[in-house]
């Protein structure tokens, strides 16, 4: 499989963990980069093309907090990523 585009797909409200995200995308050396930030916004449905590496970063420190009640639900109940249908 040839990998074209990036996903950075991150949960962080310090922007630490985004900070990492981007530094992981900027590793690949891919410029095709579609990013996506959950922290104060639900996405809603993503679809992610098999050509895609998708990179998600979440914050520990949130994990531990009522922030991550909130991130868990959204993965819970919505799919967050699903691949297209062929």
């Amino acid at each position: 499989m040839n990998i074209y585009t990036v996903r950075l797909i991150t949960f962080s409200p310090t922007h630490t963990s985004k900070q990492v995200g981007e530094a992981i995308v900027r590793g690949t050396g891919i410029s095709d980069v579609a990013r996506t930030d959950l922290t104060f916004h639900p996405a809603g449905k993503l679809e992610i093309p098999e050509s895609t590496l998708t990179v998600i970063t979440v914050s520990k420190k949130q994990t531990l907090s009522k922030k991550k009640n909130s991130f868990t639900r959204y993965l819970t109940n919505k799919p967050l990523l699903e691949q297209p249908r062929k």
